[in-house]
């Protein structure tokens, strides 16, 4: 599981437009997503996988940020 923060320009729960989830697999720039309170689809825009290293354990960060607008 991957553990992602998904950004948009939109709001995506609640007044946020930031939300935090775990994924099976990480969608590549140009996928679609139904992620938030409204079912809407978002398409990925930008995606940032984050390394972690001893100093930076992995349970405390996310593994990848994605960068959404909505379709």
């Amino acid at each position: 599981m991957w553990r992602v923060q998904i950004n948009a320009d939109q709001p995506l729960q609640g007044n946020s437009g930031t939300v935090t989830v775990e994924l099976g697999i990480l969608p590549l720039p140009g996928d679609t997503l139904m992620v938030g309170d409204n079912n809407a689809q978002w398409r990925v825009v930008e995606r940032t996988i984050i390394v972690h290293d001893a100093t930076h354990p992995k349970k405390e960060y996310v593994d990848a940020v994605l960068q959404v607008t909505r379709i």
